[in-house]
């Protein structure tokens, strides 16, 4: 099966191994929206065809500017929204985590009088 493509203004979504689906669609696009994401997002949800010893788990990677995400969900109990959620959560902490050392950097820089 061939990658399919959904795009819209800042979200560009690739969909391997399944069907588009607007509800998961709208559940990525809920947490662009929340993480207050500007530039172009890259999501590509994965559910690959080859099988695993636990059997098939989806699989996002996201790609923000220079910040690259992937999360494969844990067992194959974990559906595609919460493997969508558990990548973003990622992304939020690895935003997070610059923002603070920018702060800290700046903080630290001379102030020039």
């Amino acid at each position: 099966m061939h990658a399919k493509a959904t795009m819209t203004d800042n979200l560009h979504i690739v969909w391997k191994g399944l069907e588009p689906s607007e509800a998961l669609r709208s559940h990525i696009a809920g947490h662009v929206e929340a993480l207050g994401i500007d530039d172009t997002c890259r999501v590509v949800v994965d559910h690959p065809h080859h099988q695993r010893r636990h059997g098939r788990r989806f699989e996002v990677k996201l790609e923000l500017g220079r910040h690259t995400v992937s999360h494969a969900g844990h067992d194959t109990g974990e559906d595609a929204f919460a493997t969508v959620s558990s990548a973003f959560a990622k992304l939020d902490r690895q935003l997070t985590d610059e923002n603070q050392q920018l702060r800290a950097v700046h903080r630290r820089a001379p102030r020039r009088a």
